[in-house]
């Protein structure tokens, strides 16, 4: 595995995105895609509420466990950049070793809450 953030022909990885960026624009210009999307919102909300399932007055509560959350996000995130990071380097790939350091520290970032 030479490059890490690639399995396969890049013109056709940056096709396939643009190609599925473009249907996702389309369909949220509609305005029915847009109306469904926030009706299962509001559904998911109102099962949330009727289930009891997230606490509305515990901002506190809710604030440190979305700290948690951020933070083992960027732990598992910070290891998995390192390790690329340090397989590119010892493959001699500076130039994916150097996005990959920069996806490093930007999860160092996240874990940092920055």
């Amino acid at each position: 595995m030479l490059n890490a953030f690639s399995d396969g022909n890049p013109l056709y990885e940056a096709l396939v995105f643009l190609l599925v960026l473009t249907a996702f624009v389309a369909l949220m210009a509609s305005g029915l895609m847009r109306d469904r999307m926030w009706n299962a919102i509001e559904k998911i909300a109102q099962f949330s509420r009727t289930r009891r399932a997230l606490p509305e007055h515990e901002l506190l509560l809710d604030l440190r466990k979305i700290d948690l959350a951020r933070i083992l996000t960027g732990i598992l995130a910070t290891w998995r950049y390192a390790e690329v990071s340090w397989s590119q380097t010892v493959l001699n790939a500076p130039g994916a070793a150097l996005i990959s350091g920069a996806a490093a520290g930007l999860a160092i970032m996240v874990t940092l809450g920055f």
